[in-house]
């Protein structure tokens, strides 16, 4: 009987649950590894939306080659059907239309950071007003304008017309992530890629975060991560940014 209680009261030391002290020990630990990985989380995260970017671009860009090949090296026209050159940030109906037969889908014509406005997303591929014939698009798209003669400070910048035009554009910028500063404007500014989101600002209110860089698919069908500090301002309705050859 003796060796029977020894036993039962050394498996009854050996069951003894944590203390608080201990219990608060461990949650300190766990909290403290999760603030170490969150952030490591969400810079992978903004890696992959970049490398989406990148990749969805670059389609774009091989797209619009394709449609150049069938129409004497001109580019899809970018002109947007009401204002014509001077809105970049809102896509010509019918150009859409034709891009469709390329292989270009809803899917692949918004930055990734839109999914973190669900309502914007929604908006992609529909048309911006009604019986206006263009069409709301998650990337800026430079090819087949006039040239941009927007304000004295600034220098007229000729897009590319077609594929050709290397020597007569001002950069070999194509198609970038929507992104635009609308400060003094009516209307909201874009910037994408910060907070590893999309950030939108109060009409003519100047943006106070901007991103690290912006994706660009470029005339020769090549797409690419460009840092913010490479990217060249122009000013049109809005200020939007290309990059320099």
């Amino acid at each position: 009987m003796k060796l029977i209680n020894r036993h039962f009261s050394h498996s009854r030391k050996c069951l003894r649950g944590f203390t608080l002290i201990e219990l608060l020990v461990v949650i300190a630990i766990i909290a403290v590894l999760a603030a170490m990985l969150l952030p490591a989380l969400s810079a992978a995260k903004e890696r992959a939306k970049r490398s989406q970017d990148i990749s969805n671009l670059k389609q774009w860009a091989i797209a619009s080659l394709n449609y150049a090949n069938d129409f004497t090296d001109t580019l899809p026209s970018g002109k947007n059907a009401t204002y014509e050159d001077t809105d970049f940030t809102h896509f010509n109906g019918n150009t859409w239309t034709n891009l469709l037969l390329y292989g270009i889908t809803v899917d692949v014509s918004y930055c990734e950071c839109f999914s973190s406005q669900p309502s914007v997303l929604a908006m992609v591929g529909s048309n911006v007003w009604a019986g206006e014939g263009n069409i709301f698009m998650g990337w800026i798209y430079w090819g087949g304008r006039a040239p941009q003669p927007f304000g004295s400070s600034h220098p007229v910048y000729i897009p590319p017309i077609k594929t050709t035009d290397r020597l007569k554009s001002t950069s070999d910028t194509l198609i970038t992530c929507m992104c635009y500063d609308a400060t003094g404007d009516p209307w909201a500014s874009w910037m994408p890629h910060v907070r590893y989101g999309l950030m939108t600002y109060p009409a003519g209110t100047k943006p106070w975060s901007y991103p690290d860089g912006l994706a660009v698919g470029l005339v020769d069908g090549s797409a690419s991560w460009a840092r913010w500090n490479g990217l060249t301002p122009m000013k049109q309705n809005d200020t939007i940014y290309y990059m320099p050859r």
